[in-house]
């Protein structure tokens, strides 16, 4: 098959979705499909797809704008739509309701070949917290819909993220097609080395007071004040513990500023955004407990990472990536309040055996990795083409 694979964000900018872009391109170009990433980027981005040997990755400029830097507008250039309408496409896949997926609209329809759109990303937040209106927001989210029903087929990463695009105003089908992980579950041995150097990477020589982790972007949607106000809860309680957020975003200086004020700069590292996967390894390896509390994510790729290597995660109640979590069996959930959240952290890490227990289900339970995704999606891409061309 010749596929294109559509999107506004791509490595080197480390979000979720360009990561799952990125793992369809890589995974089902591995398995003998001609596979092409239509994706915009900054100015650097050309030279990060030559250093890494990009072969098949098709850019178009994206200019940040300061209120969701580093997304901003796209500008599809007349030299990238001549090179993609030369592309013999056999199915395409919109990864955005946006500017991407308007293009990959387009091609569908000049090919005449199906159309695949998931719905990642719970847009609506994402326009609110530039307009700050929710007529304005409603409008949008309605014109927005439209690229939706004109897809083929509409997938979605999970249960909850189908429910909220139907809350959208979709009214079609949607198919559940999960994400994964590319990191592997590692033996005894080599995850207590790559505990070793996550250790020693935060300054700490043991694990002598729970290491809890967080990975992804740094901002307000995605719940984190929460975190922060449960660790003024257990620093209050006398509770021993390190923080390590992983990652970086537009609210780290109200962080920053949170936990100077409350007396959490001893409690509290942050280790900046980390784009080396191995590097990235050695932190889930130290960590004892995973946060991701978050509202916004649709299904949150880092839970399967935390699952790899036996962490259990703490998630909030009534969150869309805590929909397949059974407490106290394969994560751990909390009520959306700080105490709530703080108390379930002690109690969780003050039993070894449950945590150890639970860190185990959320492997077996959890953890995929991309081969596995790649074979549905491939079967899934093969029945819609014959359909088509039946």
């Amino acid at each position: 098959m010749i596929i294109g694979e559509f999107n506004e964000s791509y490595p080197p900018l480390m979000d979720g979705v360009g990561q799952v872009v990125e793992h369809y391109t890589h995974d089902l170009n591995l398995r003998g499909h001609e596979v092409f990433a239509v994706v915009a980027g900054d100015a650097d981005a050309p030279r990060y797809d030559e250093s890494v040997g990009e072969k098949n990755t098709i850019r178009t400029r994206m200019y940040a704008l300061p209120l969701v830097k580093p997304y901003g507008i796209v500008r599809v250039s007349k030299k990238v739509r001549v090179e993609v309408e030369k592309i013999p496409f056999d199915i395409v896949h919109a990864h955005s309701p946006f500017y991407m997926g308007s293009f990959a609209e387009k091609i569908a329809r000049k090919r005449n070949v199906p159309l695949v759109s998931t719905f990642h990303s719970q847009f609506k937040d994402d326009i609110l917290g530039v307009v700050h209106s929710r007529i304005i927001a409603n409008i949008a989210v309605k014109f927005l819909i439209r690229h939706y029903k004109k897809a083929d087929e509409v997938w979605a990463p999970s249960l909850g993220s189908a429910r909220i695009l139907k809350e959208y105003g979709y009214k079609g089908n949607v198919f559940i097609v999960e994400n994964a992980s590319d990191m592997p579950v590692p033996s005894e041995e080599e995850k207590k080395a790559l505990a070793k150097e996550g250790l020693e990477s935060i300054g700490k020589k043991s694990g002598d007071v729970p290491v809890l982790l967080y990975v992804g972007q740094l901002k307000v949607e995605k719940n984190i004040m929460l975190i922060l106000k449960a660790l003024k809860v257990l620093k209050d309680s006398g509770f021993r513990f390190l923080m390590v957020f992983v990652g970086s975003g537009p609210d780290q200086g109200h962080m920053e500023s949170y936990i100077a004020k409350n007396g959490l700069s001893d409690y509290v590292r942050f280790t900046g955004k980390i784009t080396d996967r191995k590097k990235l390894q050695t932190y889930y390896a130290a960590a004892s407990l995973f946060l991701f509390p978050s509202f916004y994510d649709t299904f949150g790729i880092v839970k399967v990472e935390a699952a790899a290597f036996s962490v259990p995660v703490v998630f909030a109640a009534g969150s869309c990536i805590a929909e397949d979590i059974t407490d106290g069996e394969n994560g751990f959930v909390a009520n959306n309040d700080p105490v709530s959240y703080a108390e379930k952290i002690i109690a969780v890490v003050s039993d070894k055996n449950l945590l150890e227990k639970v860190g185990l289900g959320a492997r077996k339970s959890l953890y995929r990795n991309w081969d596995m995704v790649a074979s549905e999606v491939e079967a899934r891409y093969k029945a819609l083409i014959e359909k088509k061309r039946r």
